[in-house]
């Protein structure tokens, strides 16, 4: 293994190992720690709705020091339409416009069983590029195929130094 490569995978095992053994902080509305209160998610009618700001430069990092954090869990927990959401988390300096425009984003399906607050509270894992902490927004939108269908969830992310 070459000098460049060798370190290059040296780096994504470290970064790795901090990601699987760092501090997982959950957020709720207003971007407060631990919060039980969720942020409401708004579909179009077979569209995706308006973002919703879930993260602003200011909240990140949490721990003095990071430099990335990993959007990596999202947790529904009311739906008011029991049929298939697609969340799109995005992320950016700017704007959701911006970030999208830019293909800064993740998109996952959330089918949960039951409705109102009777779901099954299955976590959904995110898999997602790593925004920069201290400079980049989380913005989350939702697609249904109701007009109007909310989702209410609340976020779990990793910080880490890259």
């Amino acid at each position: 293994m070459g000098g460049g490569l060798g370190q290059r995978i040296l780096n994504q095992v470290e970064i790795l190992e901090r990601h699987h053994h760092g501090n997982e902080i959950w957020f709720g509305g207003g971007a407060t720690e631990d919060s039980l209160t969720p942020y409401t998610l708004i579909s179009g009618n077979n569209l995706f709705g308006t973002a919703v700001e879930l993260l602003a430069p200011g909240d990140t990092p949490f721990v003095a020091g990071n430099t990335r954090f990993d959007p990596h869990r999202v947790l529904p927990m009311r739906i008011d339409d029991a049929s298939l959401y697609l969340i799109r988390l995005i992320w950016d300096e700017v704007s959701a416009v911006a970030g999208e425009a830019a293909r800064q984003y993740t998109t996952f399906p959330v089918f949960p069983t039951g409705i109102g607050a009777n779901i099954d509270g299955t976590v959904a894992d995110v898999i997602c590029k790593r925004p920069s902490s201290g400079t980049d927004y989380l913005w989350a939108k939702c697609k249904n195929v109701t007009n109007l269908a909310e989702i209410d969830i609340i976020i779990g992310i990793h910080e880490y130094i890259e």
